[in-house]
């Protein structure tokens, strides 16, 4: 919906930054329900392409978009 924000969480399987910070990002999920939130796993094989074409090279990454535009990324990669 126009306007919204939308967070993008790119992670993948074997991640375990990206499993540590998933109870904090529920939370925060729950605490912003004005927020729409994605999960993308980049181990699953028909992502890989997109996780390519974006860029994304670590993760945990979040993309931030609003009204189609991203607005803001946030790398949590310990790379």
């Amino acid at each position: 919906p126009e306007g919204r924000l939308l967070v993008a969480k790119f992670f993948t399987s074997d991640c375990f930054v990206c499993k540590s910070l998933h109870p904090k990002i529920k939370q925060i999920a729950a605490e912003n329900p004005d927020v729409l939130w994605a999960k993308l796993n980049g181990s699953d094989p028909e992502l890989v392409d997109l996780f390519h074409t974006l860029g994304v090279k670590a993760v945990p990454l979040f993309h931030f978009v609003r009204d189609g535009q991203l607005v803001s990324e946030l790398s949590a990669s310990l790379n």
